[in-house]
């Protein structure tokens, strides 16, 4: 806020003068009433040097329930050049309403400044459409090193667990997370896997469309997948934990898995899965977002999930 000669000679005339400010930049700064404050005039010569020390070099902002181009976002960024932001602030524009959330300068957070041309905006979605692609392989139903979950945790026991329940516990926090943030993002699970069959003419056992398929090895196999969430946008994030164990124990039944000799259905491991085929599935649904598009979400994310490597 510039400050006039005038002004400061009115200040310090009267004992008592009152500076009014903002409630939120106030807490802020941890500001009350009748606080002692300092209010400095800039010569005009050194404008630049103290706008390029109170600049934010990054400053993060949120949305929430809408849809914003690239366009939009450019044009935004624009709109506020030289105008001033602190942690909190809403800034709309054009229909579109944000929440600035963090801003730094250099490597250090701080509370508020100015928008200048070099300022980076990075915008972040709270109502993305995301899909997890979980891989069925057979390191899924193996147990976890017990030694790792604990790490440098001196005080808890160690326990064993399958990686599907590590899995289901990552799920569970990363839903109380977006529950205590109040995120509506678009949720969409699907679970996948490669069979190995013995003969050809076993497939006609399987209810799935899959074919089978003979891999470089010479060994014949067919792909599964299964939608086990489907658009999901839950404030009741738990009530989807039991669905997808729900699935995960029908899971072998579904896609005929089967150890009968002769007549062998078994699941690859992770390194010999169909990530790559999943990952193109996923592709052909996205490549089309332009058509009849939602316009309460921004963002596609695919998230892939698997118990082993390769």
């Amino acid at each position: 806020m510039p400050v006039s000669d005038e002004s400061l000679k009115s200040i310090k005339s009267s004992a008592r003068t009152k500076v009014s400010l903002l409630r939120r930049v106030a807490d802020l700064y941890q500001i009350t009433g009748f606080d002692t404050v300092t209010v400095t005039q800039v010569p005009r010569r050194n404008a630049p040097f103290v706008q390029q020390q109170i600049s934010a070099d990054f400053v993060t902002i949120t949305f929430k329930d809408q849809f914003v181009s690239r366009g939009d976002m450019f044009y935004f960024q624009r709109s506020f050049l030289n105008s001033w932001v602190y942690e909190g602030k809403r800034l709309s524009f054009n229909g579109i309403r944000t929440n600035t959330k963090v801003i730094r300068h250099g490597d250090h957070p701080i509370r508020s400044g100015i928008i200048s041309e070099d300022t980076k905006l990075t915008f972040r979605s709270r109502s993305a459409r995301i899909i997890w692609l979980v891989q069925m392989s057979s390191e899924m139903w193996d147990f976890a090193s017990p030694y790792k979950a604990v790490g440098n945790q001196k005080n808890k026991e160690p326990s064993c667990e399958t990686y599907f329940n590590k899995f289901i516990s990552f799920a569970r926090k990363l839903f109380e997370k977006w529950k205590k943030l109040e995120l509506t993002h678009n949720l969409t699970v699907v679970y996948f896997s490669r069979t190995f069959v013995r003969h050809k003419e076993d497939s006609s056992r399987s209810n799935t469309a899959s074919a089978v398929h003979t891999n470089s090895d010479g060994r014949m196999y067919c792909d599964n997948y299964k939608i086990v969430l489907n658009n999901e946008t839950n404030t009741d994030w738990n009530s989807l934990i039991y669905r997808m164990k729900q699935a995960f124990v029908n899971y072998p039944r579904e896609v005929k898995w089967d150890l009968t000799p002769g007549m062998e259905r078994i699941p690859s491991t992770a390194g010999q899965g169909n990530i790559l085929e999943a990952v193109n599935m996923t592709l052909n649904l996205l490549h089309l977002h332009f058509i009849d598009r939602d316009l309460h979400r921004t963002g596609n994310s695919i998230v892939i999930m698997t118990a082993g490597n390769g």
